[in-house]
């Protein structure tokens, strides 16, 4: 029995290694070394540490381990000044802790995850007064919680219930507010101590029937803290991060004064709103340090694990899941990254990036976890094993901070835009030197960037890649004909009236994100067109990246061609006689050479695993 308990504990011990270098990291464009992210890794990879974090994610506890081991690290005065002291944190350095930590564990990802996303109204509306009273909590080890669903709404913040009635002095001036009502499923919700709360501030109106726009105005944003007046319900069971503290807050006749009111009263809806906008390059952080954790995971079994005297990552069937696997991984940090630099140079003005990378990045690590869990095959459905958690884990960030579909809406809003602006012959705004800026801009304080006012900006996909294309690489050939068939089709719909009319429009939101994901990509993956455009090469370089990548390149243009056919198919639309895919001979034969470029990579990669096992 005992030898038995041995060989179970060495499993475990060997497969709960410390995570290796995530994708995020390595084709970050921000020099991110010598860095305190890397002093708080390795407070959490300590023996004890790491070891009570797996308790906690077995047991279902809060993390406050971990949490202690990170705020001696120096996490609070992190999150609030950032590595370069007073100017800030930025939000490319607190996405890639974000990053960091979703390596580790789901729960002390979005533990600490929704302290950023709280801080986020701070930086945005917050007077000076009321930041440096959150900043000194902050330092000094307090955790923030961002109180906005009630159970009854969900996700629709409009229907919230939760009140903040004002209280006049003598002078018949507001001096404080009664928080009455509850929110729920809220992170942080026993534990957290500054509860930056949601509350309907126009009481007196419920009952009126008012268009949406009218009802924005009804909601303001507090500062509340902790206290007798508050009351928290019994945490939920969740199947995702077993250890995170997600519970519900109730308020009885708390009084709150003004100056613990975020912006004015009756702007708290659209904070959240510009807040929400920025926070979706974070969740694509989360599946990135995910799938990545996934794929040590799943490589590191398939080299150790032998049949018949070889390793499996030599058999053909396993060659192919890790290659998806490490295709994957990559894409889902380009599309992160890709989202964190358009918010750290345009603040909210980055909501079609972000929108992308939710859609995108969350979709790719779903599938990346699940191409792992057959590679490890019995051992992925182990609860006592790591993977396990990760496949639980990888299901909650598609529906946090909004879930997919209600993003997909809004970036079929943008794709909209853009169809628009190529039909009515404009200037594209933004191609490829605008990406590059993007991915060259400084690292910004999140208090300059969150108050910007920049216009959305969105990448006008078909002149983007028309100038990759001209460049050293893998071909992108075909991805430009898609990116421009795809804002022909919508066009179509547009002048049919059929836009509106069908879901397929999520589908053509799903295939946009896909092409910017592909965007990110071929300037911070490839390898040839990464130094072609004068970005720092990437971390530890392989020589098989480029397979990689073409595999890639790929895999995405067939899922986007499949799209464009399938809709096409459904609608009874047809492509302008112009038509770049019609000059590449057409659906059948784009979608054959994207094939053909999935089987050349795939027989270089099992090429090389076979030579590297022998």
């Amino acid at each position: 029995m005992r030898s038995l308990a041995d060989a179970r504990a060495r499993e475990v011990s060997r497969l709960m290694m410390h995570p290796d270098q995530a994708a995020w990291f390595r084709y970050s464009p921000w020099p991110l070394s010598a860095h305190p992210i890397e002093r708080m890794s390795d407070a959490l990879d300590t023996p004890e540490v790491s070891a009570s974090l797996l308790r906690d994610e077995r047991e279902g506890r809060y993390p406050d381990t971990a949490l202690r081991a990170l705020h001696t690290a120096g996490l609070g005065k992190f999150l609030v000044d950032g590595s370069g002291g007073p100017a800030g944190a930025s939000y490319p350095e607190v996405t890639a802790l974000i990053c960091m930590l979703a390596q580790r564990s789901g729960s002390l990802g979005i533990t600490v995850g929704v302290n950023v996303l709280a801080l986020l109204p701070i930086y945005l509306a917050a007077d000076p007064a009321l930041s440096a009273d959150v900043f000194a909590g902050v330092r000094a080890g307090q955790f923030l919680s961002l109180l906005l669903t009630e159970l009854t709404s969900g996700s629709d913040l409009l229907g919230g219930q939760l009140t903040a009635v004002p209280v006049r002095d003598g002078n018949q001036e507001i001096s404080r507010y009664c928080l009455t009502g509850a929110k729920d499923l809220i992170n942080g919700g026993t534990h957290h101590d500054l509860l930056v709360t949601l509350a309907r501030t126009r009481c007196d109106r419920l009952s009126d029937r008012r268009s949406p726009m009218e009802e924005m105005g009804d909601f303001t944003l507090f500062v509340v803290p902790r206290g007798d007046a508050t009351v928290t319900a019994d945490r939920w069971r969740t199947l995702p991060a077993p250890a995170a503290d997600i519970a519900g807050v109730s308020f009885v006749d708390a009084i709150v004064g003004v100056d613990r009111v975020i912006g004015r009263e009756g702007e708290g809806f659209p904070i959240i709103r510009r807040t929400l906008t920025c926070s979706r390059g974070g969740i694509a952080a989360l599946s990135s340090g995910t799938i990545s954790r996934a794929r040590q995971l799943a490589s590191v079994y398939a080299r150790e694990k032998f049949l018949y005297g070889r390793p499996i990552a030599a058999l053909l069937p396993i060659a192919e899941h890790l290659l998806a696997l490490e295709a994957l991984d990559r894409l889902v940090a380009a599309i992160s990254i890709h989202a964190v630099a358009a918010v750290n140079m345009l603040g909210p003005g980055a909501a079609a990036a972000t929108a992308a990378a939710k859609s995108a990045g969350c979709a790719l690590a779903e599938e990346g976890v699940r191409e792992g869990a057959r590679i490890l095959g019995a051992r992925a459905l182990l609860a006592d094993l790591p993977y396990a958690q990760l496949s639980r884990d990888i299901l909650l960030y598609s529906v946090f901070d909004g879930t997919s579909h209600v993003v997909e809406e809004e970036l079929a809003t943008h794709v909209e835009r853009e169809a628009r602006r190529r039909d009515q012959k404009r200037q594209p705004g933004h191609s490829l030197s605008s990406l590059q800026n993007l991915y060259r801009h400084p690292l910004n304080p999140m208090a300059k960037h969150m108050r910007s006012t920049r216009d959305n900006w969105t990448l006008a996909l078909p002149e983007t890649f028309l100038e990759l294309s001209e460049l050293a690489g893998v071909p992108l050939d075909i991805i430009a004909a898609c990116a421009v068939s795809l804002l022909e089709v919508v066009t179509s719909f547009q002048a049919q009236g059929l836009w509106r009319a069908g879901a397929f429009r999520h589908d053509i939101a799903k295939a946009y994100a896909l092409l910017e994901c592909l965007a990110a990509g071929a300037i911070l993956i490839d390898p040839v067109r990464r130094g072609l455009l004068g970005l720092p090469a990437s971390k530890e370089p392989t020589d098989q990246d480029e397979m990689v990548w073409s595999y890639a390149v790929g895999m995405l243009g067939a899922r986007v061609l499949n799209v464009l056919m399938a809709v096409a198919t459904i609608t009874g639309s047809e492509l302008p006689v112009g038509s770049p895919i019609h000059a590449l001979g057409g659906f059948e034969t784009c979608l054959r050479a994207c094939l053909d470029m999935q089987t050349e990579a795939k027989r270089a990669w099992h090429t090389k695993l076979t030579c590297n096992s022998n």
